[in-house]
């Protein structure tokens, strides 16, 4: 792990600059080819379906912090990061420690991150920030998904998957790997974060309701 110098380009994405900063992400093209499916265990559809997402800056071997593009990829909203200024062309990609916090503060038991907290956290951060479009409302519904998905584990009592708080602080609030990260036995395929997601954006109804 080697936290990002003055010259090193970073995104709005904590698991691209995670990647980055463990030094598995080199070139762009490495990143679909190799990093999401040998080091994180993406299945071919989600890695794929991710590529899509990020081509025009893969084909064109762009900078990371071209991804901070205000509204193509990233969106306000963000768990951990600030708002784009009104005007500007790009977001802020250095992580609000204080969000970090206020995410963090969710956790139903003190241990973990559920995918009910995770949907209380992203009601939250879109109270706080202006409407998403649709496109980008279902980015940003995806994004608990991907880390539980990839990062987190089944529930002590099978209610669903939860992401240690400790694995949270290392990637949203680090940019690094879990300490002993191992990846899933069984490649994390596109259904299956769908399906996490769809629970997800279930939960976050529950909270709008209620309010």
């Amino acid at each position: 792990f080697q936290p990002p110098g003055p010259s090193d380009s970073r995104s709005p994405c904590p698991l691209l600059n995670t990647l980055a900063n463990e030094g598995l992400l080199v070139h762009m093209s490495a990143f679909v080819n190799e990093t999401l499916q040998d080091v994180l265990n993406l299945a071919v559809d989600l890695a794929a379906f991710l590529y899509q997402l990020s081509c025009w800056i893969i084909l064109t071997q762009m900078q990371l912090h071209d991804l901070a593009a205000h509204n193509a990829i990233e969106h306000d909203a963000s768990l951990v990061h600030d708002d784009a200024a009104p005007g500007a062309p790009f977001a802020p990609v250095d992580t609000n420690q204080t969000k970090v916090a206020a995410v963090e503060a969710l956790s139903s038991d003190g241990h973990v991150l559920s995918e009910r907290d995770f949907a209380h956290a992203r009601v939250l951060a879109e109270e706080a920030s202006p409407p998403l479009p649709d496109r980008l409302q279902q980015l940003a519904n995806g994004e608990p998904a991907l880390a539980l998905t990839i990062f987190g584990h089944l529930a002590a009592d099978g209610s669903g998957l939860v992401l240690e708080l400790s694995a949270f602080e290392s990637l949203f609030g680090q940019n690094r790997l879990p300490d002993g990260f191992v990846k899933q036995a069984v490649p994390v395929t596109l259904e299956e974060a769908t399906t996490v997601t769809a629970q997800v954006v279930a939960f976050k109804s529950e909270f709008e309701s209620s309010t």
